[in-house]
């Protein structure tokens, strides 16, 4: 009735709930050297890839066509800069000069 195979009494093979990942890949992005380097950089047909110039601060949006012509766009990239909230000094003193405006327009008002 029962077998004796390789996976015990459960004819349908073993359970295992803890799948193996493999190791995370090294990853590193991919760096072209100016217009030239873009050109050379070996793509497949209907691909598109995004590189980093070594020698400008910018990047190559890089695709090919069917046939693996490429087009080819540089962009300029810069670091990001958190926008500054405003200091609450700089509104007091900007509504005290509406406040003396308003003073103004209300004397010659009289």
């Amino acid at each position: 009735m029962y077998s004796n195979n390789m996976y015990g009494n459960n004819p349908y093979g073993v359970y295992n709930p803890t799948p193996i990942q493999a190791p995370p890949q090294k990853q590193e992005v991919d760096r072209v050297n100016g217009r030239n380097g873009a050109e050379m950089y070996r793509m497949a047909p209907d691909s598109s890839a995004i590189v980093l110039d070594i020698n400008d601060p910018m990047i190559w949006f890089i695709q090919t066509d069917s046939a693996g012509y490429k087009s080819i766009i540089p962009y300029d990239i810069s670091p990001h800069e958190e926008k500054k909230l405003p200091d609450a000094k700089t509104i007091d003193e900007r509504m005290n000069g509406f406040d003396e405006r308003l003073r103004a327009i209300e004397e010659a008002l009289k």
